[in-house]
């Protein structure tokens, strides 16, 4: 689903998916840091205790920030590049995420939160030998907590203020205690350890922490927490809480003055490279894509996307602006420009050819999935018929080409001159008389396969076998065969010397108009 659609917006089975991305590499971080302190325990034991303490911190948080994000309608791509570069993408692409009270809770935020509390459980594994019941006791503790962080996420109407300082609170304690203490254990020396630590949580944290708690927030509540547990004796040390204040500082300064911090990753870089999550499966084609929508969607989000797909499908804009839209970093344009693009048919293959065939284009993969919807869709429609097919704007036939993407051969039907590849009248018997008779108003008439095509309605060429001439001036005639001789339709040019013009007995043409007819024709014929 996420190479599907990348920019979905997220659901239950996204959800699924990113908690099991946040658990993964907190299980493999929770297993080195349980072999370092248990190195002579049995490996199913160690592996064991990675699983429950990177599943609850890595999953349970990523299961929480998904939530959040599934609440304000977020989509895989915004998650994933706030995840892996800059928040401020959020920022952009969620603008009611971000002016709201949650705007500190970022993908980087939840990455933070994840490693603190790993280094925090961390601290409390040399205990475990002689009291196991540690460990338990902090594994329900991270459940409780998230529970209620859970529940007053469902209840964040009503509880603005008692969320904002709960959350505040907990940030400063599980990030900064533990990040300290632990580059303070681990780093021999102190500045060293400062350094490190502010350089950490600073890449973690992103330029808007706390836009509505602030930094200095966190900050106060933590210190003023810190006080009342060093008054109480809790701890026995305050090194580590030394060192968090320090390194909170720092963070925050590295931020504003990292000069590389400010030179942001183009959207187009990630979202290129969106596809490993699902590099093994097949791709399914556009138009599966909508039709699997229309028949399973259901929701205000995706029937306001399908009404915008039907609308756009109404103005068929043009495909250099669609293969704009292709890269535009806004979801909807993304969504819709390959299904117009499928709609239009044949028209804009030469344009996604000239991208399929650039390996290094970062719509390379989008164009080759276009193009091959387009000849799949167009094989499937009109493959075992397109050769009798006349298009209902041109009445042209519908004519199959064959392009070569690399050493991919790739078959597409669609009208030979305007290359839509939707609308056709069927003339089975693959015959077409151009008619000339100022007392019939209809613009065409199929009967038994055969198509007659009022010409002087239509007023312009099309691909006809024989032309049947009732009551017509000679001027229009005579701008007919003139058109007809400077015809430039490679299919249509050689065959006019073949066909066989017919003129109705009471049909008054001059000797002039007859002989232009009888030089443009193969033959001219009175009918009886």
């Amino acid at each position: 689903l996420f190479r599907l659609i990348a920019g979905e917006p997220i659901d239950r089975w996204a959800i699924l998916v990113l908690v099991v991305l946040g658990a993964l590499p907190i299980i493999l971080v929770s297993w080195f840091i349980a072999s370092a302190f248990f190195g002579q325990t049995p490996l199913a034991a160690r592996v064991g205790l990675g699983l429950v303490i990177g599943g609850l911190v890595g999953g349970g948080s990523a299961y929480l920030f998904g939530r959040v994000l599934q609440a304000k309608g977020a989509t895989w791509t915004h998650w994933l590049n706030g995840l892996i570069f800059d928040a401020r993408l959020i920022d952009k692409n969620i603008p009611k995420f971000s002016e709201s009270r949650f705007a500190f809770l970022r993908p980087r935020v939840t990455v933070g939160f994840s490693l603190g509390s790993l280094a925090g459980i961390g601290q409390m594994l040399s205990a475990f030998n002689e009291q196991p019941n540690i460990i338990m006791g902090y594994s329900w503790l991270f459940i409780i907590i998230g529970l209620i962080i859970s529940w007053m996420f469902s209840q964040k109407a009503l509880f603005h203020f008692s969320y904002d300082w709960l959350w505040g609170l907990l940030w400063g304690l599980l990030i900064t205690y533990t990040l300290g203490a632990v580059f303070i254990n681990l780093l021999p020396s102190y500045p060293l350890a400062l350094f490190s630590g502010g350089f950490l949580v600073g890449g973690l944290s992103g330029t808007g922490l706390g836009r509505k708690i602030g930094a200095i927030s966190i900050f106060f509540w933590t210190l003023i927490f810190m006080i009342l547990v060093r008054l109480v004796g809790v701890y026995p040390t305050a090194t580590g809480w030394l060192s968090a204040f320090v390194i909170f500082g720092v963070a925050h300064g590295l931020i504003r003055m990292w000069p590389i911090y400010d030179n942001q990753i183009s959207f187009d870089a990630v979202y290129a490279r969106r596809y490993w999550m699902l590099w093994w499966a097949k791709r399914p084609y556009v138009t599966e894509v909508a039709a699997a929508l229309r028949h399973h969607a259901t929701g205000m989000t995706w029937q306001l996307t399908m009404d915008q797909l039907h609308t756009e499908l109404q103005k068929l804009r043009s495909p250099t602006v669609l293969i704009g839209y292709l890269r535009s970093d806004d979801w909807m344009g993304r969504f819709i420009a390959p299904h117009v693009l499928v709609r239009l048919g044949s028209e804009p293959v030469e344009a996604l050819l000239e991208l399929a065939n650039k390996p290094n284009h970062l719509l390379n993969k989008t164009a080759r999935w276009i193009l091959d919807s387009i000849s799949h869709d167009t094989t499937t429609r009109l493959g075992d018929r397109a050769d009798q097919l006349l298009c209902v704007d041109c009445l042209t036939y519908c004519d199959t080409y064959t392009e070569y993407v690399g050493k991919k051969s790739l078959t597409y039907h669609g009208c030979r001159t305007c290359g839509q590849s939707w609308e056709f009248i069927l003339c089975t018997a693959r015959r077409v008389i151009a008619v000339f008779d100022e007392n019939w108003h209809e613009s065409y008439q199929e009967n038994e396969g055969t198509v007659r095509v009022n010409y002087i309605v239509r007023n312009q060429l099309f691909d006809f076998d024989t032309v049947d001439i009732h009551q017509a001036s000679d001027e229009v005639i005579e701008r007919f065969a003139v058109r007809v001789g400077n015809d430039t339709d490679p299919v249509r040019q050689p065959r006019y010397k073949q066909m066989t013009c017919s003129i109705a007995p009471d049909c008054q043409l001059s000797k002039n108009t007859v002989r232009v007819l009888e030089r443009t024709f193969g033959e001219v014929v009175r009918s009886e």
